[in-house]
């Protein structure tokens, strides 16, 4: 038991002298991590079942160059949930065409 306790003191003495290092390490991987899952407005309202204001803001992100396969999911998600069917395909077939990642999710919303 005297061991243990020995090593666990070791352990904490090392985080303690190392603490600034590792406090300006977990700041930067926060600070990517919240931009790699970072919400547009768009997919925070479509996850809000808002799909007809979503669409509006999601367009706005494409128009803007802030595009992922998320955006155009998302969009075509919700031109499907208000009926429009025709253009959610549209829309899936695009985001094909213009993103490198996320194209599987893609087709299988297309249906094809």
């Amino acid at each position: 038991m005297c061991w243990l306790w020995f090593t666990l003191v070791q352990a904490f003495e090392l985080f303690v002298k190392h603490l600034p290092t590792f406090t300006i390490f977990t700041f930067f991987v926060l600070i990517i991590a919240s931009s790699l899952f970072a919400e547009t407005e768009g997919e925070k309202l479509f996850k809000s079942n808002n799909p007809g204001a979503a669409i509006e803001l999601l367009e706005k992100d494409i128009e803007n160059q802030n595009i992922s396969s998320d955006t155009y999911n998302y969009l075509g998600l919700a031109y499907f949930q208000i009926g429009e069917y025709d253009k959610a395909v549209e829309v899936f077939e695009k985001g094909q065409k213009n993103v490198t990642s996320g194209r599987k999710l893609l087709y299988f919303n297309k249906g094809k």
